[in-house]
């Protein structure tokens, strides 16, 4: 408590703006399950996402910050896998069903010229920004001795406003390579996005 009392009362407005953002991606699943029949399964996957990036800020806000990073990671590898599944419907159900493994490597097919090309894109998102951010991310969830908790903090969590403002400029990054993928694939669905949830307007690219 001590901690969130700190990060709100120092940084509320910031956290505030991530949290509307972190919504957005909420908007989009319900869009998706409302207007185009064979959705509902994928459609939970963008809820997903965005309980991701809400677990990541509550973690921030109290001073986890590791926990923090590791939800970040999931919120982005989920997007890569959401995006990759909305047109492979047989890896799909095999994932579902737990008998197929999703690699965050095939972020490099999606993400290729040819599939651009399939989908009347002229350019897909940049594949080396997004695995920079997915490879800093990873740091945290390795466990990587200078991405510890412990070895920067020792043994108790306390909130420190320079990691704090850290997170969020690591967010701000994630959540661009995030909604430069949804764009890329789902743009066709982000004027019904827009229409329920007017503030997404505000961070698209």
């Amino acid at each position: 408590m001590k901690n969130a009392r700190a990060s709100l009362k120092e940084l509320s407005a910031e956290f505030d703006i991530l949290e509307r953002k972190a919504r957005g991606c909420f908007f989009i699943g319900q869009v998706l399950y409302n207007t185009e029949k064979g959705n509902e399964a994928i459609a939970p996957m963008f809820e997903e996402i965005f309980i991701d990036l809400f677990q990541s800020i509550t973690s921030c806000l109290n001073g986890q910050y590791r926990l923090a990073y590791q939800s970040l990671r999931s919120s982005l590898e989920l997007t890569v896998a959401s995006v990759y599944f909305y047109d492979h419907p047989i890896e799909f159900t095999q994932w579902k069903n737990d008998e197929w493994d999703f690699q965050f490597s095939l972020i490099k097919e999606i993400l290729s010229q040819s599939y651009a090309k399939a989908l009347d894109v002229e350019s897909p998102p940049l594949e080396n920004q997004i695995r920079v951010q997915y490879r800093f991310l990873s740091q945290f969830v390795h466990g990587k001795y200078g991405f510890m908790t412990a070895a920067q903090d020792g043994a108790v969590l306390n909130y420190d406003q320079q990691r704090s403002l850290e997170f969020i400029e690591n967010y701000e990054k994630v959540f661009s390579c995030i909604i430069d993928l949804f764009s890329y694939r789902f743009h066709e669905y982000f004027p019904a996005v827009i229409e329920r949830y007017p503030y997404f307007r505000s961070f698209l690219p």
